[in-house]
């Protein structure tokens, strides 16, 4: 059995990717880009927080382009999310909205913050390297530092390859 199990991954995982695929799940973390640091925000629209972030992260992004960031939400009313998120100019996010993909994100954190948003996480090369719950410039200031300590790694490594 174990001697299927890698190929069949493999062939999963590229065949995702080169579908371009929307849809993860808990189990499928790996499934994330893995070549670029990946951002992930869980946010809601009614959510004060989340929506005074935005903006913040936009600017985030920018600054760091090689980060691939996904805006992860279960809104019903996908058009008035993305109206505002029009509204915010917020940019350079893949966005997805999906009941089932915001519980399995939620099984990442304990009891008590799984229901609460927003949520941030970050993968490097499939695994979580950081995670919180919670907003402000505190927040903001740890996810640059993420940012900045991998994607300076990613450049070190390139540039020694070359």
């Amino acid at each position: 059995m174990k001697n299927f199990t890698w190929p069949l991954l493999l062939a999963a995982i590229i065949t995702a990717l080169l579908a371009g695929v929307n849809q993860f799940t808990k189990a499928d973390l790996g499934y994330y880009p893995t070549r670029n640091l990946v951002y992930i925000n869980v946010w809601e629209e009614w959510c004060q927080p989340c929506v005074q972030e935005l903006p913040e992260l936009t600017k985030l992004q920018e600054k760091y382009p090689a980060v691939q960031g996904f805006l992860v939400s279960d809104e019903t009313d996908v058009d008035k999310a993305k109206a505002l998120l029009e509204k915010l100019k917020v940019q350079g996010f893949r966005e997805i909205y999906s009941n089932e993909k915001t519980t399995e994100l939620q099984s990442l954190f304990n009891q008590q913050e799984s229901q609460a948003v927003p949520k941030h996480i970050i993968l490097n090369d499939g695994k979580v390297v950081y995670q919180k719950v919670g907003s402000g410039p505190e927040v903001l200031k740890e996810i640059e530092e993420q940012f900045k300590k991998y994607t300076t790694a990613v450049e070190v490594t390139v540039k020694a390859k070359n």
